[in-house]
């Protein structure tokens, strides 16, 4: 399965690039080069950002802080997290159902409508979790179980481009 997202997140970075044009792309290389990092740590970052923006939660600005925070911890480039938490975006609204539904199957629960679930969110946080609560819980769940395999992917990505930055800026 998560071969399939990983395959699924290469497709959509690929159709992004080709419908955003090269503005888009040239605009995060000049970005990235600007920070002066190597291509590991410049995708070692940008894959730590995208994996804690997929976390099938949605707490306004938590993550923002949690990233900066885990970023410097480990080493790695905060503004560079932070790029990889926001292209992450997209991928938190399609990554999240499938989630919720990989944490029931590993709870043994039966599946749950989800019809309305971001709405709720957006209009209702708390009301939003009373209703939902158990079923995200089991979506951050099945998210910490794939977090290794989504970094691993991310990085392999996101390392290709990386290196196209980094050997620009040399």
């Amino acid at each position: 399965m998560w071969t399939v997202v990983a395959a699924v997140v290469a497709v959509v970075v690929a159709v992004l690039a080709a419908t955003k044009g090269r503005g888009t792309l040239d605009v995060i290389k000049q970005a990235l080069a600007k920070l002066g990092l190597t291509s590991d740590v410049m995708a070692r970052s940008l894959s730590m950002g995208f994996v804690l923006g997929t976390l099938p939660l949605y707490v306004p600005t938590i993550p923002t802080v949690v990233c900066g925070a885990l970023a410097k911890l480990f080493g790695l480039s905060v503004p560079a997290s932070i790029m990889g938490l926001n292209i992450a975006t997209p991928f938190f609204m399609v990554l999240m159902v499938p989630f919720i539904r990989f944490g029931e199957t590993l709870s043994g629960s039966d599946a749950l409508p989800l019809d309305g679930l971001m709405d709720h969110m957006r209009a209702d946080m708390a009301g939003a979790f009373q209703t939902f609560g158990g079923r995200i819980a089991m979506g951050v769940m099945s998210w910490a179980c794939a977090t290794p395999v989504l970094f691993f992917a991310s990085y392999f990505v996101f390392l290709p481009f990386c290196r196209m930055v980094d050997t620009k800026k040399s």
